[in-house]
């Protein structure tokens, strides 16, 4: 079986591991490229990718504007998400798409939630453990602070393994 985690966002990635082994087959950064000085999420990079590593089941996480952000950068976001949706569900007539959220994909690998955890501490906890779980790709390919979406997009796929007992917590579309 073959299962595919995102992590979307320009700094995001996707995994597809092997949730019974925990062996990665495949981790690539957020494919992306500019329209015109614009930089875009490539929906068609990450179908090219899904149809090589043939996935049973994508898992995407599921996320939305901060309050903190800016108009400009939450509609630039809402773009690369609705394109990873969109290269999600061509794909999807095999594998079944899921979303689930930061507040659950998190919480079985206890990383840090809540108030007054900055980002670079919720950044680094996903990356150590990630680590620990992929020891195959922790030298190379975890290495970096910047290789937090690497790390959540391993993350998210290695749920799928702990969340068949609660699979009511994952949206299907």
């Amino acid at each position: 079986m073959r299962v595919v985690g995102i992590d979307p966002g320009f700094s995001g990635a996707l995994a597809c591991i092997d949730p019974v082994t925990d062996e990665v087959i495949g981790l690539e950064d957020m494919p992306t490229g500019y329209s015109g000085d614009v930089k875009v999420v490539c929906p068609l990079s990450i179908y090219g990718l899904l149809k090589r590593w043939q996935p049973d089941v994508i898992i995407l996480e599921k996320v939305g504007p901060r309050h903190t952000d800016k108009r400009s950068s939450m509609w630039k976001f809402a773009q690369g998400y609705g394109a990873v949706i969109a290269a999600c569900q061509l794909y999807a007539n095999r594998p079944s798409l899921h979303l689930v959220a930061p507040g659950v994909w998190k919480v079985p690998f206890g990383l840090i939630l809540g108030a007054g955890v900055t980002d670079a501490d919720k950044k680094r906890a996903s990356l150590e453990m990630a680590r620990q779980i992929f020891p195959d790709v922790a030298g190379e390919q975890l290495k970096r602070q910047m290789d937090d979406g690497r790390a959540e997009a391993l993350l998210v796929a290695a749920y799928y393994q702990r969340a068949l007992a609660a699979a009511d917590e994952m949206e299907v579309i």
